[in-house]
């Protein structure tokens, strides 16, 4: 799956409605025009809702010019693209208030995170099916408002297909190792 269009229909393929030939701007159908409304929403909450190997990005961020009122010495405005932080280089406590992170650390602050992909032809081939699925559970209200049909793309969502999609992107590289904290180390 190559374009929106064709992720569009896959999803459309699963509801059980006929292909369209365009959904950016849509045709003059009530499949295309769901999935002109729907598409963008829930490719961004398929990124986020998981560590997408794609869709990883790096970044050095500079400290902010305005330090936080309190609690934190510094603030780095996220990268425009940013849809969710997954790990930040640093021993010090931070969090994410904003678009901006908080934290004692001294820049620069490196970050990885997951970026806004939406460019259909970079999406790695389990993505592209994942956002199909999401955006059939999603198309089934505006186009059918059939709770089963709802209810057993759910249940596949949850039975197959996070087995089939998850693990291959999830061992592609080293494993990182848990952080390690008193709590744990105690024991030893």
């Amino acid at each position: 799956m190559t374009s929106a269009t064709a992720i569009c229909n896959r999803a459309l393929q699963k509801v059980g409605e006929k292909r369209v030939s365009a959904v950016f701007p849509p045709e003059d159908s009530k499949q295309a025009r769901a999935c002109n409304v729907a598409y963008d929403p829930v490719r961004k909450m398929a990124l986020r809702s998981y560590e997408w190997n794609f869709a990883k990005e790096r970044a050095s961020l500079a400290a902010d010019g305005t330090d936080p009122i309190w609690e934190h010495d510094k603030r780095y405005l996220l990268p425009a693209d940013c849809l969710k932080v997954s790990r930040v280089n640093t021993t010090y406590g931070w969090q994410i208030e904003g678009r901006y992170i908080v934290t004692d650390a001294t820049a620069p602050l490196q970050i990885l995170y997951i970026k806004d992909i939406t460019d259909p032809t970079v999406f790695d081939a389990a993505f592209a099916e994942y956002l199909a699925h999401l955006l059939a559970i999603e198309l089934v209200e505006t186009l059918i408002q059939s709770g089963t049909t709802q209810d057993r793309l759910r249940d596949k969502l949850n039975r197959e297909l996070m087995d089939m999609v998850i693990p291959p992107d999830a061992t592609e590289g080293t494993p990182e190792e848990a952080d390690q904290d008193d709590w744990i180390t105690v024991r030893f």
